[in-house]
């Protein structure tokens, strides 16, 4: 059974300003590319990147979504929010993506938060991972100028080199019943996950830095960076700025809080691209797979070809459920099409 392969973002490569200069890369973007690979981040300033948007109106939309001192955040408002969607696809942040990436950027998640976060260190890999690895990132975006009593964001330069811990690595339980936050077992594992993370950003030798940035910055993180929010100074200061998770084309999307990767049990992911509200087909670097039930909760991911990767596709296309095998792959497809012959 086939689940990985090698490809990796082309700025991990030694050869990577050779790649640079095939893709016909400018100083600035050859720049951008540099910083994100020795640290794990880049921060793109654009003055009037927000100019045309209803940014003001976001929180007055959602002002009943916060707590009574405006913590929390709200999640996925781009389903009902125009301004919350046209951040998370504005053309200067895809295009930034596209070109470190190289390949095309699928937003799937925003979370807006009017107050700081004071979030514990953490990696994004523990709640979203592609196969193959590497392809997703985050942006977070200013909505106000932030300075660092507001409670701003922190993070730890070069930190992204480390392995992709999950809960295997650290002997932490397995999540027993329901993946989701409603299920208790879920926050008992992530916060001994959360107490090894602190000690591993404590012990590793890197440098934490906090970031006070203007309104209409954006900064793109590596999906293993440490990071989180720092302590609010000034509570009745708001820090308005969204989040907005991305993955890449020609990935499989999981969950490795959920997941078993040794045991080849993957909590795969079906997500919706933000910019055409369509959920995407996941593929292994364009390769068509079938996803075999390994339990209730997870799944194999089988790499298949020919017609029965081509049925496959398709499914995925028509279809939310993952196709469990070739079998499955033509019962959701003909059910797909019966249906769409009774609606007519």
């Amino acid at each position: 059974m086939e689940l990985l392969t090698p490809a990796r973002p082309w700025f991990e490569r030694d050869d990577w300003e050779a790649e640079a200069s095939r893709r016909a890369l400018g100083p600035r973007e050859v720049g951008l590319v540099d910083t994100f690979r020795r640290e794990g981040f880049v921060v793109v300033e654009d003055d009037r990147i927000l100019d045309e948007l209803d940014v003001d109106g976001i929180w007055t939309r959602l002002a009943g979504d916060f707590a009574a001192d405006g913590a929390g955040r709200v999640q996925d408002a781009w389903s009902t929010d125009g301004t919350v969607r046209a951040i998370a696809t504005h053309t200067a942040v895809i295009a930034v993506l596209r070109m470190l990436y190289g390949r095309e950027p699928v937003p799937f998640q925003t979370l807006n938060f009017l107050t700081g976060t004071e979030q514990r260190t953490h990696s994004d890999t523990i709640h979203f991972s592609s196969l193959p690895t590497g392809f997703m990132c985050g942006v977070w975006m200013a909505l106000e100028d932030v300075a660092l009593r507001q409670g701003p964001l922190h993070y730890f330069p070069g930190s992204q080199r480390l392995p992709e811990f999950d809960y295997e690595d650290f002997g932490v339980p397995a999540v027993a019943g329901e993946p989701s936050w409603r299920n208790p077992n879920t926050l008992a594992s992530y916060l001994l996950y959360e107490d090894r993370i602190d000690a591993i950003a404590r012990e590793s030798g890197f440098r934490r830095e906090e970031l006070a940035i203007r309104r209409g910055t954006f900064l793109v993180w590596s999906a293993n960076l440490l990071h989180g929010g720092s302590p609010r100074e000034d509570r009745t200061l708001t820090r308005k700025s969204q989040v907005t998770h991305y993955y890449f084309s020609d990935a499989v999307p999981f969950t490795p809080m959920h997941s078993r990767r040794s045991e080849g049990a993957f909590a795969v992911r079906r997500v919706r691209d933000i910019g055409t509200g369509e959920l995407i087909v996941p593929t292994l670097d364009g390769a068509p797979v079938v996803f075999p039930v390994r339990d209730e909760w997870t799944r194999g991911i089988r790499r298949v070809d020919g017609f029965a990767g081509k049925l496959a596709t398709r499914a995925m296309a028509l279809r939310p459920e993952l196709p469990r095998s070739t079998g499955d792959a033509l019962n959701l497809t003909v059910r797909a099409a019966v249906k769409k012959l009774l609606l007519r």
